[in-house]
């Protein structure tokens, strides 16, 4: 079988009309992105998310080797020819070291403004196999991008598989929490005094309920992991979370619910 284990109703999650007329795969035309979204929405600054990158691959020296040409492709098909768009440096995330050498090989390069992590890891991004990424993005003077999806082995559930894609899209937001959640207790955010996160595509509604959930048993439990300060404090001073959408039911959205 091949495939992703939830198929989408379009390939990559796309619109049906980003399919560039030269052809190719979706995302894959820099004149029909430039046509299609960043001339008539005045776009200024884009930053490239790449995601099929060899993120996750359990051969880890093949996953370095896939991601760093990942990060000159971006260069050079790229930022190079369009000076609104940047990039994100993208590492083999389950290999701390190697992935810090990466980050520190395209450190100062104006090409890059992030580097870029996936949601589902083998472990939650506190962990201490990826504290090396955080060192290195931290002397590198950039800010770690965590984006939804992601491979590490495990559900996307706290109890197992799920059958529906639609489960699967709702979870992002669960594994961003978790994410989040492992960062601040492991103690992170205190180890790496200028190290900033954003949080992609995964939703922001969730973050206040979070904060307040984590600071209340923080204050109520002995173990309190490696945080120092209430967790409330390293998510809402050091994170920073975007979306494509603003969470929040349309108005026909919130009529067909009251029916």
């Amino acid at each position: 079988m091949e495939g992703p284990p939830y198929p989408k109703a379009q390939p990559n999650a796309s619109r049906r009309d980003a399919y560039p007329p030269e052809g190719g795969p979706q995302g894959s035309s820099l004149s029909f992105m430039q046509q299609q979204h960043l001339d008539p929405n005045n776009v200024m600054l884009g930053v490239l998310n790449p995601l099929a990158t060899g993120q996750g691959i359990r051969n880890h020296d093949l996953s370095a080797a896939i991601c760093s040409a990942i990060n000159d492709w971006q260069i050079e098909k790229w930022t190079s020819k369009d000076t609104r768009l940047k990039g994100s440096v993208v590492v083999g995330n389950e290999d701390g070291l190697t992935a810090a050498k990466e980050i520190r090989k395209r450190a100062g390069d104006k090409n890059f403004v992030q580097v870029l992590l996936l949601s589902r890891n083998v472990e939650p991004l506190g962990q201490r196999r990826y504290w090396p990424i955080y060192e290195a993005a931290e002397e590198a003077g950039l800010p770690i991008g965590v984006h939804a999806f992601g491979f590490g082995g495990n559900p996307i559930t706290a109890s197992g598989w799920p059958s529906f894609y639609i489960e699967e899209m709702v979870g992002h937001s669960q594994c961003q929490q978790t994410a989040l959640a492992s960062i601040v207790l492991e103690g992170v955010f205190e180890r790496h005094k200028k190290l900033k996160m954003v949080m992609i595509e995964a939703g922001f509604g969730w973050a206040p309920s979070l904060a307040w959930r984590l600071d209340k048993c923080w204050q109520r439990l002995e173990e309190r992991g490696a945080a120092r300060k209430t967790p409330a404090v390293g998510i809402y001073r050091r994170a920073r979370l975007l979306d494509h959408a603003a969470d929040g039911r349309s108005r026909a959205a919130r009529s067909s619910v009251r029916g």
